[in-house]
């Protein structure tokens, strides 16, 4: 019986990681490649954006972050 809950529990866990919601101002590098659709050159991008520009005020922005 624990090893079923823990399984559980575990299961659990990772699909609520799943759906955690990334800030898009204070996310690294590869905290942001870890969104689907988001790569590496286009994670890169959005971080030097936001160094440069500062915070996004909307996910409208994000298209200035170019490649």
């Amino acid at each position: 019986m624990k090893k079923w809950f823990g399984g559980l529990l575990a299961g659990l866990l990772f699909s609520l990681s799943a759906w955690a919601a990334v800030d898009i101002n204070t996310a690294t590098q590869s905290e942001l490649e870890a969104v689907k659709g988001i790569g590496p050159a286009k994670a890169k991008a959005i971080v030097e954006h936001r160094q440069k520009s500062g915070p996004f005020k909307s996910v409208d922005d994000l298209p200035a972050a170019k490649k």
